[in-house]
C-alpha cells in the first residue's frame, strides 16, 4: 500500500501552517533555507493565541540540543576565520554542535595541542559558536585514549599516575625433580599448587615459592602448576585509570584548564565533553590482570582478607575457593574504577553544569579490560558506545549488539540519552543513504545522540589522510546536500529522547559467571547473541539487565522495574551462576505474578563461591519445578509424557510462572503465548522490519524502520488502539494512516516501505470506528482510504495501463478486485543528447542551475620518458611534497614495485613474510635473447620453469640476468619466492627469433600467495622512484640528459580553453596533435581542435635534469558539450570526484495540463546526488533514492527546460590521490585504495537515465461493503 500524505489532522494542521510560515519550506524538496523553531501561532479561525502541539512542533523543527554531535577533527594549524567559516557550515547543514577533537596532525602543526595557538583558536572557536548558537564539545585528548592529556598527566606524578598491570606466566612441571626458579624482571610472586589430570588446581597444596627466588626448589611428587606474577607498567604508558588522585591529576590539568578559560561558556555553548577509549587493564588482554600499586592494601581494606595468596585462582581453576576470590577481585576493581574514573569526572562535569558521554570497551570479553561494563557507563550523564559496523563489516550492517546494549545501560541507570559514535572509518565509498539506514538502525535500537566519526578540519597533511577516513565534511561533493540527512537523524534524536520507552521483556546481563570463570575461562557469546536475535527477528523487543540494576529492583503487580521500566519477562540465558540479590529479586518478581524463562540450563552458583549454591538451587527449584542439576538431555521428556510440549511451565498461586526451554527457537512463541505482544507483524522478510514503542505525551509512538535496501509491505497489527497517524522523519510531515481497521482487538494497518525507509506510526488515545476492510496491496499511489458503513472508496494516482487491482482483507477472507479507471497520457522520455557542462567548483556553495564557466584541473596524466617506454599513471603533483616535476615519476625502471596484500582483510599489512609472486608468459617461437634486472625487498629467489636462475638478499643491488637458456617455446611460468618481503621490482624482455618482442615487468598482470596455492593480484605498491626504495638505477638503463618527456590525457566533454600550464623546460601541446599557442592572458582556444569522440592532449617537454617537466596540474576552462547518458568514467572522468550540471529541453503539450493530473520527472538511476531545477526554478535536491520529483508547477506548456545538477562520492579522487608520504602507510593504504577496490561499483558516476516525465492521473474505487461479505 502506498500511504496517504495528502489530509493533515485538524489538530496538526495549526501547526504544519505555522511550520511552513515561520520555518520556510524543509520537506521532500530539501530546498535550502534557514531554520526556525515554532513555538506558538495564531488561531486562524478567531485570532486567539493557540499554543501548538509541542512534541509535532519540535518534530518538524527539532531543537538543536538533538542535532548531530559530530567529532571535529583539529588536526593541522588552526585558523580562526577557516574554523568560524566551518562553524558556519555546519550550521548551513543542519549540525548545530560537535566536539573539539585533537587528532593526528595538530601536534606537527604550528598550533599544537595546548599550546597558545590552540587556546587562542579554540576560545576564539568557542566565542563566535556562542554568537550563532553552535555547540562546541570539549573532547578531554590529545587524540586517544583519554587520560594522558597529551603525556602531562604522566609527567605530573610518572609513579604514580601511570598504568600498572601484573603480567603472569605460568607453566608445568612434574614432580620428584629439583629445579632452580629463576625469572627475569623481579616477580612479585611465585606460586605452585597441584593439578590433577584434567587441570583442576589444589589450592591445598600451594607454595608460596617467592622467597625462593633465584634457589633450588625440591618439586614434590605428582604433577604441578608454577605461576610467576609480575609488576609491569603499561608500555603505551596510560595512566592510571583505578586511582583517584592519577584521575584527579588528569582532570585538573585538562578540564580545570577549559574551565578557567572558558568557564563563562560552561552549561550553555560549551554543554558537554567526551572521553574516549578507556580501559582499566592492559590493551593486551593476554597474561595480564588489573592491577594498581596499592591494590592489595585497598583489596584488604575493602573485603577483610589478603588477595595475595589467591592471585593463582584469577587463573586456575579450585572448585571450592576460586569463585568467591574471583568475583572479590573483580568486585573491588569495580569499586575502585567507578570510582577514580566514572564517578569523580560526572562529579565534575555535574559541578560545572556540563555531561560527559564516553565510551569504553563493549564485547563480553571486555570485562576483563572494564570488570562491570553496565555499571561504570551507569555513572556517567549519557552513557556511549562505539558503533564500528561501518568500519569492519562488509557489506555495512548495523548490528543491534553494541547499541542495544548501551540503551539497555541507559534505561537500567536512569539516563534519558544514550550516545554512539557513529559509523567511523567506513572510507570513501559511502553515500548519505547508507548513513541514513545508519541512524536509522542505531536509534531504532535505542540511541538518541548521534556522533559522527569524523568531521576533518584538513585533509592536507598525510597524517590526515591516513587518519580514519571519511571525513564527512566539507571536503565531499555531498556536503551542498547534507542537511536532509542532518534533519533526519535530529528529528530521529528528539523523537526518541522523549516520553517512556515500552518494553515488557528483559534479559539477565551474564556478568556473574563471566566473573567467576576468571581470567582462563573461554567466553562464547554466541547463545546469549542468539537469544537476542530470536527477539529481534520476531518483534519482541528487549533490555538487558545487569546483575546490580536487578538487585536494587522493585516488583509491584506492573512487573520487575528497573529503572523507569516494568518488565514482564526476565529471560535466563543459559545463565550458570547469578548473584545472590539478584536471585532475591527474581523470586520476589515471580511471587507478584512475574515471568521468569530459563534456556538451556539453569545457574546453580552465586558469588558465594560454592558451584552448588544452596539458595540459588532452592530458588530454581521454586520457580521451575526442578533442580538445575537434573537438566539431564535424557530425562528432559519425563516432564511432559505426552511430549506435547518442548518446555515446562510452573506456576504460583500470584500468576507467576516459571518456564524452561532446552530450544531457543521455541523462546518467542513462549512469549506470545504468555503476554500480549506489543505488534505482529506479517509480510515477505517480516525480519526485516525493526521497530520501538514509546509513549510521549499519551500518544503510543512507534519507530519502524525497514532495515534492508529493498521495499517492503507489512501488514502491522498493534495492541494499542487509536487513530493512526504517520509521522515522515525525512520532511517532518504528519499525515493520517486511512488504511487501517480494528480487528480481534487489534489495530491493524498495511504499510509500504520504500528501501532502509523509517517513519514514525503515532497513535493518538482514543475510540475509533473502521470497518472489517484492510487493503492489502492496490496499484496506485498515495492511496487514500475514506471508510463509511456501507462502503470504501480508494483514492489515489496511478499511470500507464487504466486496468486496476486491489486486495484487500476482509476478516480474514483475501478479495481481490479488478476494475478499469481513467487512462493517463504516455510517458514523455528526455531522449537524445543533454547539455553537459563540469563544474569542479562553481556549484559548492551556490544553489543555481547555470554557470558560465569553470575551471577544471586534471591532476592525473599518462607519462613517458623517450619514444622507448611505455606509458604509466602518474599524479601530476603531490600536494605535501616539496618534490616537483619529473623528479616524482621519472625513473629508468618502467616496472613497478609489487607486493602481495590481502584485498579481504581490513587494514591488511603490506607484504610481509615469505611471498610468492608469479606471471606466465607465451614464447611464440624460438628465443633468439632474454635477460631481466631484479632486486626484491628484503630478499628473492628467481625461478623460470622450476629452475633456479638467482637469489640476493640486498635489495640494494640490482642484479642482471641473462635468461635465454631458461625460456622455452610456449608458456613460461616465472616465479620469484621473497623473504620478509616488502617489494619486488623486475624489468626485462624477451626477444624471439621472428623478432617479436615480450615485456617482462612487475605490475597487476603478476600474482601474489603466501601459499602457491590461493593466489591474489599483485599489489601496485609504487612505481619508481617512488615508495621508501628511492630511485635506484637500473644497470645499462641510466637516463641521459637532456631528455625528451611526454604526457597525456584523454579530454572529457565540455573543455574549451585550456590555461598555460606551469611546465620548466621548452615545451610543447598539442590537442589532437595540433600545436597550441596561447594569447597574452595565457589562454588557448581549443574549440577548433576537437573531435566529436574522443579529444587527446599531449605535451612534450625537453628536460634538463629531474626538477624539469610538468609542474602542476593543466587547467581547462568547461564550458557545455552535447553528450548521451553515460558514467563519467565513460568521459574520461573516472578518476573525478565533483559536480556537473546536465540540461536538456522537452516539449509539453496541451493535453497534459489537465485537472487532477500530476506530472513526475523521474531521472533512473542517479550516482549519486541530484538537483533538479525546472525552467531555472529549483524543484528540489536528493540525497538518495527515490530521484524523482513533482513537476507540474514548474512546467508550462511549450518548451521547457531541465536542468540536473549530479555530484558524486570522494572516493574517485581518493582512488588516486593517496599522497606521496603514505605509499608505505598501510593505512592509508586500505583507505585509498584497498576499501574502494572492495567496493569499485561505486566509482560509477552521473546521471544515467533513463529520465522521463510519468504522468499520473486521480483514479478511485467505491466498494460496497455488502458486495464483500
Amino acid at each position: 500500500m502506498h500511504r496517504e500524505k495528502n489530509r493533515i489532522a485538524y489538530h496538526y494542521f495549526l501547526m504544519t501552517v505555522t511550520a511552513i510560515v515561520l520555518a520556510g519550506l524543509l520537506s521532500s524538496s530539501f530546498s535550502p533555507g534557514k531554520r526556525l523553531v515554532v513555538t506558538s501561532l495564531k488561531n486562524i479561525s478567531n485570532g486567539d493565541t493557540t499554543i501548538v502541539d509541542t512534541l509535532a512542533a519540535h518534530f518538524k523543527n527539532p531543537p538543536p540540543e538533538y542535532s548531530l554531535f559530530p567529532f571535529w577533527s583539529l588536526n593541522n594549524t588552526l585558523d580562526s576565520a577557516k574554523l568560524n567559516w566551518q562553524t558556519d557550515q555546519m550550521i548551513d547543514k543542519g549540525v548545530y554542535g560537535a566536539f573539539m577533537h585533537a587528532r593526528e596532525g595538530l601536534d606537527e602543526s604550528a598550533t599544537p595541542y595546548f599550546s597558545d595557538g590552540w587556546w587562542n583558536a579554540i576560545a576564539s572557536t568557542v566565542k563566535h559558536a556562542h554568537e550563532k548558537g553552535f555547540f562546541t564539545g570539549l573532547y578531554d585528548e590529545d587524540k586517544w585514549p583519554s587520560g594522558s592529556a597529551g603525556g602531562r598527566t604522566i609527567r605530573a606524578n610518572p609513579e604514580r599516575n601511570i598504568k600498572k598491570i601484573m603480567r603472569y606466566s605460568d607453566f608445568e612441571v612434574p614432580g620428584a625433580q629439583t629445579m632452580q626458579l629463576n625469572f627475569p624482571y623481579d616477580p612479585m610472586a611465585i606460586f605452585a599448587g597441584k593439578i590433577s589430570d584434567r587441570g583442576v588446581y589444589d589450592f591445598s597444596s600451594q607454595q608460596d615459592l617467592t622467597p625462593l627466588l633465584g634457589k633450588d626448589w625440591k618439586v614434590p611428587p605428582g604433577k604441578w602448576a608454577i605461576i610467576v606474577f609480575t609488576l609491569i607498567k603499561d608500555p603505551q604508558e596510560q595512566i592510571n585509570y583505578m586511582d583517584s588522585t592519577s584521575v584527579a591529576d588528569f582532570i585538573h590539568i585538562t578540564h580545570d584548564e577549559y574551565y578557567k578559560r572558558l568557564g563563562k561558556y560552561f552549561g550553555n555553548t560549551i554543554p558537554g565533553v567526551f572521553f574516549d577509549e578507556i580501559y582499566a587493564n592492559s590493551s593486551d588482554r593476554n597474561n595480564n590482570i588489573f592491577w594498581t600499586d596499592d591494590f592489595l592494601q585497598k583489596f584488604k581494606k575493602i573485603k577483610g582478607y589478603d588477595l595475595r595468596p589467591y592471585l593463582p585462582l584469577m587463573i586456575f581453576n579450585d572448585p571450592k575457593y576460586s569463585s568467591i576470590a574471583r568475583y572479590d577481585f573483580f568486585d573491588v576493581v569495580r569499586n575502585l574504577y567507578s570510582k577514580a574514573w566514572f564517578k569523580q569526572y560526572a562529579q565534575w562535569t555535574n559541578e560545572h553544569h556540563i555531561w560527559v558521554t564516553g565510551h569504553t570497551t563493549e564485547e563480553l570479553i571486555q570485562y576483563i579490560r572494564q570488570s562491570d561494563y553496565f555499571y561504570t557507563e551507569g555513572q556517567l550523564q549519557r552513557p556511549c558506545t562505539d558503533n564500528e559496523d561501518f568500519r569492519y563489516g562488509n557489506p555495512r550492517e548495523i548490528d543491534w549488539f553494541n547499541p542495544k546494549q548501551i540503551s539497555s545501560v541507559g534505561r537500567n541507570y536512569g539516563k534519558s540519552r544514550v550516545a554512539a559514535e557513529s559509523m567511523g572509518s567506513g572510507g570513501y565509498t559511502i553515500p548519505l543513504e547508507e548513513y541514513r539506514y545508519g541512524f536509522s538502525m542505531l536509534g531504532v535500537y535505542g540511541v538518541n545522540m548521534f556522533i559522527p566519526h569524523l568531521f576533518h578540519y584538513s585533509m592536507d597533511r598525510p597524517e590526515n589522510q591516513a587518519d580514519w577516513p571519511p571525513s564527512w565534511f566539507y571536503q565531499n561533493p555531498y556536503w551542498k546536500y547534507f542537511k536532509p540527512l542532518a534533519t533526519y537523524a535530529q528529528r530521529i534524536s528528539y523523537m526518541l529522547s522523549q516520553g517512556k520507552y515500552n518494553c515488557k521483556v528483559a534479559i539477565a546481563y551474564p556478568l556473574t559467571e563471566l566473573w567467576l570463570g576468571g581470567y582462563a575461562t573461554p567466553v562464547n557469546d554466541e547463545y546469549y547473541k542468539e537469544v537476542q536475535r530470536q527477539l529481534l527477528e520476531h518483534h519482541i523487543d528487549y533490555d538487558i539487565v545487569d546483575p546490580y540494576s536487578l538487585s536494587v529492583a522493585v516488583s509491584d503487580s506492573n512487573g520487575l522495574q528497573v529503572g523507569k521500566n516494568h518488565y514482564k519477562v526476565l529471560i535466563l540465558p543459559a545463565l550458570k551462576a547469578i548473584q545472590t540479590e539478584a536471585m532475591k529479586k527474581i523470586n520476589a518478581f515471580i511471587s507478584k505474578g512475574g515471568i521468569v524463562i530459563g534456556l538451556n540450563q539453569l545457574p546453580s552458583a552465586s558469588e558465594k563461591g560454592t558451584p552448588a549454591d544452596p539458595f540459588i538451587i532452592k530458588s530454581m527449584t521454586d520457580i521451575f519445578g526442578f533442580e538445575p542439576n537434573d537438566l539431564r538431555q535424557d530425562q528432559y521428556h519425563t516432564w511432559d509424557k505426552e511430549r506435547k510440549y518442548h518446555y515446562t511451565l510452573k506456576s504460583n498461586t500470584a500468576g507467576g510462572k516459571g518456564i524452561f526451554t532446552r530450544y531457543v527457537e521455541q523462546l518467542t512463541d513462549i512469549i506470545h503465548d504468555q503476554i500480549t505482544p506489543d505488534i505482529l507483524v506479517e509480510g515477505a522478510q517480516n525480519d526485516w522490519l525493526q521497530y520501538q514503542h514509546r509513549t510521549i505525551a499519551g500518544k503510543e509512538v512507534f519507530f519502524l524502520v525497514n532495515s534492508h535496501k529493498v521495499a517492503n509491505s507489512f501488514k502491522i497489527s498493534f495492541e494499542n488502539i487509536g487513530k493512526p497517524y504517520l509521522w515522515n522523519p525525512e520532511t517532518g510531515a504528519i499525515s493520517e494512516v486511512s488504511n487501517y481497521r480494528v480487528y480481534n482487538n487489534r489495530l491493524e494497518m498495511q504499510l509500504d516501505f520504500k528501501p532502509w525507509e523509517s517513519y514514525f506510526i503515532v497513535i493518538e488515545p482514543g475510540q475509533i470506528k473502521s470497518n472489517n476492510v484492510l487493503v492489502s496491496s492496490v496499484d496506485l499511489e498515495d492511496v487514500r482510504l475514506m471508510q463509511k458503513n456501507d462502503s470504501v472508496t480508494i483514492n489515489g494516482w496511478s499511470s500507464g495501463n487504466s486496468s486496476h487491482q486491489i486486495n484487500f482483507l476482509n476478516g480474514n477472507t483475501l478479495v481481490s478486485k479488478k476494475w478499469r479507471g481513467t487512462s493517463s497520457l504516455p510517458e514523455i522520455p528526455l531522449m537524445g543528447n543533454w547539455q553537459f557542462q563540469l563544474c569542479p567548483d562553481a556549484l559548492n556553495y551556490k544553489w543555481s542551475p547555470s554557470v558560465i564557466s569553470d575551471t577544471l584541473a586534471i591532476p592525473v596524466m599518462n607519462f613517458k620518458a623517450g619514444n622507448n617506454q611505455q606509458w604509466k599513471n602518474i599524479k601530476v603533483e603531490d600536494q605535501f611534497s616539496s618534490i616537483k616535476g619529473c623528479a616524482r615519476y621519472l625513473s629508468s625502471w618502467q616496472a613497478s614495485w609489487i607486493s602481495y596484500y590481502d584485498y579481504s582483510m581490513h587494514l591488511s599489512p603490506l607484504g610481509g613474510g615469505t611471498v610468492y609472486f608469479r606471471k606466465n608468459i607465451v614464447a611464440n617461437g624460438a628465443v633468439k635473447d632474454a635477460s631481466l634486472d631484479i632486486t626484491a625487498d628484503e630478499a628473492y629467489e628467481l625461478f623460470i620453469n622450476g629452475k633456479l636462475v638467482g637469489k640476493n638478499a640486498n635489495w640494494k643491488n640490482v642484479d642482471h640476468y641473462s635468461i635465454t637458456d631458461f625460456i622455452i617455446s610456449g608458456t613460461n611460468t616465472i616465479l620469484v619466492k621473497t623473504s620478509n618481503t616488502k617489494g619486488l621490482l623486475l624489468e626485462g624482455a624477451v626477444t624471439l627469433k621472428n623478432n617479436n618482442t615480450i615485456l617482462l615487468m612487475t605490475d597487476t598482470t603478476w600474482q601474489a600467495s603466501k601459499d602457491k596455492v590461493n593466489w591474489l593480484p599483485a599489489l601496485l605498491y609504487a612505481a619508481p622512484p617512488l615508495g621508501h626504495w628511492g630511485d635506484i638505477e637500473r644497470p645499462s638503463h641510466k637516463l641521459h640528459f637532456p631528455l625528451t618527456v611526454w604526457y597525456r590525457q584523454a579530454l572529457p566533454p565540455g573543455v574549451e580553453a585550456i590555461i598555460k600550464p606551469s611546465v620548466k623546460g621548452r615545451y610543447y601541446i598539442f590537442i589532437n596533435d595540433h600545436l597550441i599557442k596561447f594569447n597574452d592572458q595565457g589562454i588557448a582556444r581549443i574549440n577548433q581542435f576537437l573531435r566529436q569522440d574522443s579529444n587527446i592532449l599531449s605535451i612534450k617537454v625537453h628536460v634538463k635534469d629531474y626538477n624539469d617537466g610538468l609542474q602542476k596540474p593543466v587547467k581547462f576552462i568547461c564550458s557545455k558539450a552535447s553528450v548521451p547518458l553515460r558514467s563519467w568514467g565513460d568521459m574520461n572522468l573516472g578518476w573525478y570526484s565533483g559536480r556537473a550540471l546536465y540540461t536538456h529541453s522537452v516539449q509539453i503539450s496541451e493535453q497534459y495540463f489537465k485537472p487532477e493530473t500530476k506530472m513526475i520527472l523521474d531521472l533512473g538511476k542517479v550516482d549519486y546526488f541530484a538537483e533538479i531545477w525546472v525552467n531555472d526554478r529549483l524543484v528540489c535536491y536528493r540525497p538518495w533514492t527515490p530521484f524523482n520529483a513533482d513537476i507540474t508547477k514548474y512546467v508550462h506548456q511549450g518548451e521547457n527546460k531541465i536542468t540536473i545538477a549530479v555530484a558524486n562520492l570522494l572516493a574517485n579522487q581518493a582512488s588516486w590521490d593517496m599522497m606521496d608520504a603514505n605509499i608505505d602507510n598501510k593505512d592509508a593504504r586500505w583507505w585509498n585504495f584497498g576499501s574502494i577496490v572492495r567496493e569499485k561499483e561505486k566509482l560509477t558516476s552521473g546521471l544515467l537515465g533513463p529520465v522521463k516525465i510519468i504522468l499520473y492521473v486521480r483514479d478511485s474505487i467505491q466498494i460496497a461493503i455488502k458486495d464483500i461479505q
